[in-house]
């Protein structure tokens, strides 16, 4: 059986010990949240209407699991 598989090079890495992918650090212990990424966010200017909240709440969303793991 022929299945149409593709792969974008652009996202996906095999056999790199450390990389980042997606805006994560890839290792082969853990997944950790890009300091770049966690930078912007902290220097980020509070939010003065509603499009600029938004954005920031994704941004949280998309590091929350590693917020939790800090935070315990």
């Amino acid at each position: 059986m022929e299945h149409n598989i593709q792969l974008n090079p652009k996202t996906y890495v095999f056999g790199v010990t450390l990389g980042k992918l997606l805006g994560f650090i890839i290792s082969k212990k853990r997944i950790k949240a890009d300091p770049n990424k966690i930078k912007m966010i902290v220097n980020m200017a509070p939010p003065s209407n509603i499009k600029q909240l938004q954005s920031l709440q994704g941004k949280l969303h998309a590091i929350n699991h590693f917020i939790a793991i800090i935070t315990k």
